[in-house]
Formats: structure tokens, C-alpha cells, sequence
């Protein structure tokens, strides 16, 4: 499996902000998990920003309530040596997003891939 970064605008699940590969790639029940988790986020009834193994993967996410954008990464577990990393990652993908999109919950997405290779993901290291 591909390591995937997602950027979801609330729980818009059929319109991503950004998501590469695409989810279609993922495993059924990993991007189920991704999208109950996002929800209960947004719905504010869980967390925020976790890391959870869930079928030989690792899925780290963060939601940014005040703008109602969602970003997660989810990595095959082998290729994650320290799970704090991978924690690091998602901290700075999303300030370096914040901080370059001038419309976060509506960016332009052509120039996105750009913005986000800046970031330099443990696994590529």
C-alpha cells in the first residue's frame, strides 16, 4: 500500500480537498475507519488529532475545528520506525498548509501538490 495524504473540508468525503494517491487506493476498511474518524472529529464527539493503527496501518490526523479542514496520512505500518514521527509530519504538513494556502477551506488545487512536497515525510528521509 502507498502512503496516502488526505485534506478533507468537514466530512466531505465525495469532494477532497486533496488526496494523493486517491482513496480508491486504500484498503476498504482503512478509509471507512479515516472517514468515522474524521466524522466523530467534526461532530465533536472524538478526538481531534490521533494516531491509530487499524489494519496493519498507521492513521494520523488532525482537524482544525476553526476552519473545518481535516488532514490525514496513512502510512503501512512497516514503514514507520517511530510513530512520533509520523505525529511530526502531520503537525507540519498542516501549518506549512495553513500558513501558504491563502483559502484553506477552498484552495486553488493545481498548485497544491507544490505547497505539499515542501514537507518531507519521515519515510522519505
Amino acid at each position: 500500500m502507498a502512503h496516502s495524504l488526505i485534506i478533507i473540508r468537514d466530512d466531505e468525503f465525495d469532494s477532497l480537498i486533496y488526496a494523493e494517491p486517491s482513496v480508491e487506493d486504500l484498503d476498504e476498511e482503512v478509509w471507512h475507519a479515516v472517514m468515522n474518524l474524521i466524522h466523530e472529529a467534526v461532530e465533536n464527539e472524538g478526538p481531534r488529532t490521533g494516531l491509530q493503527e487499524i489494519s496493519d496501518t498507521f492513521v494520523s490526523w488532525k482537524y482544525h475545528a476553526r476552519i473545518g479542514v481535516s488532514f490525514v496520512v496513512v502510512v503501512p505500518e512497516e514503514d514507520v520506525e517511530d510513530s512520533s514521527e509520523l505525529t511530526d509530519f502531520m503537525g507540519a504538513v498542516s501549518s506549512h498548509y495553513m500558513s501558504e494556502v491563502s483559502e484553506p477551506r477552498f484552495p486553488e488545487t493545481e498548485g497544491l501538490y507544490d505547497v505539499l512536497v515542501d514537507v518531507i515525510a519521515p519515510w522519505d528521509e
